[in-house]
């Protein structure tokens, strides 16, 4: 009978493992895209924080304008982003 149990057990373990499998193999998670490729939308991002400052500032490169843009907080308890006048990288480093 205890050997019984066991066998129950263990055969309800594999088609739980089983079911996980093709439901997994039918509904595929969505791909993720990044920034390079179709989808990618031709802008990089990043932010750092300047020195001797608290706050961060958000970079972000335009790829087919070649500019670079940098937005900062407006002021400290505003939650309004200011933006500074944007770079000409090809004027800044030539082409």
């Amino acid at each position: 009978m205890n050997m019984k149990r066991s066998l129950i057990a263990i055969l309800t373990g594999i088609n739980v493992v089983l079911l996980i499998l093709l439901v997994s193999s039918i509904a595929p998670l969505p791909t993720a895209f990044a920034q390079a490729g179709r989808g990618g939308g031709g802008y990089i991002c990043a932010t750092a924080k300047p020195s001797g400052r608290t706050f961060e500032v958000f970079y972000m490169i335009d790829l087919a304008a070649r500019k670079l843009h940098a937005f900062y907080p407006a002021s400290p308890q505003s939650k309004q982003f200011a933006h500074a006048d944007p770079r000409d990288l090809d004027k800044d480093f030539g082409k």
